[in-house]
């Protein structure tokens, strides 16, 4: 059994069987909420005042639904030793062995039609 085909006893599925954000989301990168310096602050991204006056920012992948916890210093400080906690969603799963490499693998397999037909497009016709 390949990489790719790994039997992932808890969930019983495999790499072809994870759905499609989690497997972009696995190889290629989260999107989590992105902070522009003059603009509102993302739907997705939370800070929460906690005790201490650390504040608690709590981030949504806006693919999968990944949760993605970072506490500031006093005073929303950004700490960057800040050690991040992470909470998968519920259909996350986990396929032992697989890479972020298989991943990208799975997602080329899965577009490998759109791929083929845009490089013969743009081989024609010069896309």
């Amino acid at each position: 059994m390949s990489k790719t085909q790994t039997y992932d006893a808890r969930m019983g599925s495999n790499i072809t069987d994870v759905d499609d954000n989690i497997v972009a989301c696995r190889g290629g990168r989260h999107k989590w909420p992105e902070l522009v310096p003059g603009k509102p602050l993302p739907r997705k991204f939370r800070p929460t005042l906690e005790p201490g006056g650390v504040v608690l920012i709590t981030e949504y992948c806006a693919r999968c639904d990944k949760e993605r916890y970072t506490l500031t210093l006093s005073g929303g400080i950004f700490d960057r030793g800040a050690i991040r906690r992470y909470k998968d969603p519920k259909n996350w799963v986990v396929v032992p062995g697989a890479s972020p490499r298989d991943f990208q693998a799975e997602i080329y397999r899965r577009l490998h039609e759109e791929i083929m037909a845009a490089a013969k497009r743009a081989e024609v016709g010069g896309e």
